[in-house]
């Protein structure tokens, strides 16, 4: 899915490796991070479904979680139009690594790694066709692709660090995000 949606446009090349730590406002970084973090907590919740024991589960869900995002990296390598990032396979790991190490020492996810996505509207003629060249047009490959129109977000909640929390404050959680904008290439 991932290839079609991505990469069946992109002309293939050999493998490389390309420095992108510094584009995309790192947006594409804090989507590599949210990606494996999401996907180190969905593995680990199916592991314990399946009947794996809290430790194994939360370790070999952190595993797959980056494995599954670090894929990317492979389809990037294979590009003519990118190459593997070493930055992203890092913020992969620091994905699957917040999920890892509050599993272990809490058992719970008290620290969220959060998404969010708004359509962009681009009012003028040559960025909106920029925009459909690089995002595409359908609603799956902009919610993917489009990092004008995404926001990633780190939320904690306060009541989860609390020996007794009052009922009324359950529901207070604290975040902070961050997008950009302005990005055509």
């Amino acid at each position: 899915g991932l290839n079609y949606i991505w990469y069946k446009d992109s002309p293939r090349s050999k493998f490389k490796f390309f420095n992108d730590a510094k584009e995309w406002k790192q947006v594409d970084k804090l989507g590599h991070l949210h990606g494996a973090y999401f996907e180190s907590v969905w593995a680990t919740q199916m592991l314990k479904w399946a009947g794996v024991n809290h430790k194994k589960a939360s370790i070999y869900g952190g595993l797959m979680g980056f494995t599954l995002q670090s894929s990317i990296e492979i389809f990037d390598g294979f590009s003519e139009k990118w190459g593997a990032s070493w930055s992203d396979i890092g913020f992969n790991a620091l994905g699957s690594a917040m999920a890892l190490t509050q599993n272990l020492l809490w058992q719970e996810q008290r620290i969220r790694s959060k998404y969010s996505f708004h359509k962009v509207s681009y009012p003028d003629a040559q960025l909106a066709q920029r925009a459909i060249d690089l995002y595409g047009e359908g609603k799956i490959e902009r919610l993917i692709k489009d990092y004008n129109s995404l926001a990633i977000w780190v939320s904690v909640t306060p009541s989860r660090f609390m020996k007794n929390p009052r009922p009324q404050a359950k529901w207070l959680a604290l975040s902070v995000g961050y997008m950009g904008g302005d990005m055509y290439g």
